[in-house]
């Protein structure tokens, strides 16, 4: 600071968003400005340049006065232009408010080789707005009629929604997402396909590419059957397989879901064993092209793994796998795996 005669120093210390007026916008539907808080710090002078003497305290004590006159800040004809301009847009009134200068805060404010700091007071200005870049855009307001001068408020008349009936199935969750297939249609497990749009007309359930027989349909789910069209084995294998639920259009297209998957397993209803081999049976139990696994397992380990190759074609109901070469004789309990998927079933052998 220069000169003789005592004076006021204000500067500003910090910039902070105002959180209260975060979401607030100018106008219905667009977006909020940027509304800022400015916080300043007053400090006083007086003609020896020295603020901590009685004269600095009384000039600071003037300058807190005046301040407090103008808690509400008017943008009046009085304010130069250069100070008025930037905020006489301002649709909120602008609000000035003291706030606690306390050690700390001057201590950050003012730092020293001494340690010491100056005598201040401590306010904010709130809201002060940053103009957007792009002007609000606005649209036509519903329930008017704009299509004769001038326009005429004609209420839900005016209001015309269009909506598709719908945009096809859609499928969330099957259940089980584990199943084996039954030959005997009147002891097949039955498996919810849930979602929504599935009480459309014309709708078709695969798994994979094999169509499920539909036995009941909701709003909110089909109910399909894994039964003697799976267990046939003619047209799918045990394994892991998209699940979809497809609408045929009167075009002749299909309107399809999503994809799910589930997994189908295969079934081990008994194991015989002959010279040097064992046969499987059952369903499902694999095809050439197919990763077919049997696993011996004895005293709660598996001692042997052995691949099998399904003869082509095969009707996928019975299965010969030799015994592991190092197979001692004695009890194995079978673990029968497909693709990756196991059988429930895990019968019990004796190899001589």
């Amino acid at each position: 600071m220069t000169g003789e005669n005592p004076k006021l120093a204000l500067f500003l210390y910090e910039v902070s968003v105002d959180g209260s007026m975060r979401n607030v916008s100018l106008s219905e539907g667009t977006p909020a400005p940027l509304w800022l808080v400015l916080k300043y710090a007053l400090t006083a002078f007086d003609a020896q340049d020295l603020s901590d003497s009685a004269s600095a305290h009384e000039i600071i004590g003037q300058g807190m006065a005046a301040l407090q006159e103008v808690n509400y800040l008017r943008l009046d004809s009085s304010l130069v232009a250069d100070v008025r301009s930037p905020l006489e847009n301002n649709p909120e009134v602008l609000k000035l408010t003291f706030e606690e200068a306390t050690p700390e805060l001057l201590s950050k404010l003012m730092p020293g080789p001494t340690g010491s700091y100056r005598f201040a007071a401590a306010f904010q200005v709130r809201p002060v707005m940053i103009v957007p870049d792009e002007p609000p855009s606005l649209t036509q307001l519903v329930g008017v009629d704009y299509s004769v001068s001038p326009a005429v408020e004609i209420g839900e008349d005016g209001i015309e929604v269009l909506v598709l009936p719908s945009l096809g199935p859609r499928i969330s969750k099957i259940s089980p997402d584990s199943f084996a297939a039954n030959p005997d249609d009147s002891q097949a497990q039955h498996v919810e396909i849930i979602g929504a749009d599935l009480h459309l007309s014309n709708l078709e359930c695969l798994l994979g590419s094999l169509q499920l027989p539909i036995i009941a349909q909701r709003t909110d789910r089909l109910t399909v059957r894994i039964g003697s069209e799976v267990a046939a084995g003619s047209g799918i294998s045990a394994g892991e397989h998209p699940v979809l639920v497809r609408q045929q259009l009167e075009t002749g297209r299909y309107r399809t879901s999503n994809l799910l998957t589930a997994r189908l397993r295969p079934t081990v209803t008994g194991v015989a064993v002959g010279a040097g081999t064992i046969t499987v049976s059952g369903n499902l139990l694999g095809r050439d092209i197919d990763d077919i696994r049997v696993a011996f397992a004895r005293n709660n380990a598996i001692v042997k793994v052995t691949d099998v190759t399904a003869p082509d074609p095969t009707d996928q109901t019975s299965l010969d796998a030799e015994w592991p070469d190092g197979l001692d004789s004695g009890t194995y309990r079978i673990f029968f795996v497909v693709n990756g998927i196991q059988a429930i079933n895990s019968p019990t052998v004796v190899i001589p």
